[in-house]
Parts: C-alpha cells; structure tokens; sequence
C-alpha cells in the first residue's frame, strides 16, 4: 500500500504553478483608472443615445 504524506521538503509542484497575479493585485491605480475609463465611455455613449 502507497501511503502519501504532506510534507514541506516535496511540495506537490502543479500547486506551485506561479500564476501572475490579476491586476488589482498587480497595480490598483491602473485597475481603477481603466474601470473609470470605461465608466465614462459607457456614460458618454448613454447620453449620446438619449438626444
């Protein structure tokens, strides 16, 4: 019978997979100021609809 133990010294390596991390992680400025960004448009084009 195999037994399987965790342990630090062997960690399981498809866990380790460094991902890079999502953006408002990464630089919260430039995720607020693209969500701002689009905001905006999203406003810009609602008002430009309604006349």
């Amino acid at each position: 019978m195999l037994h399987c133990r965790l342990s630090k010294e062997h960690p399981n390596h498809t866990l380790l997979d460094e991902k890079e991390p999502p953006l408002m992680e990464r630089n919260p400025l430039v995720f607020w100021q693209a969500a701002c960004f689009v905001l905006v448009v999203l406003i810009a084009v609602l008002l430009c609809r309604m006349h």
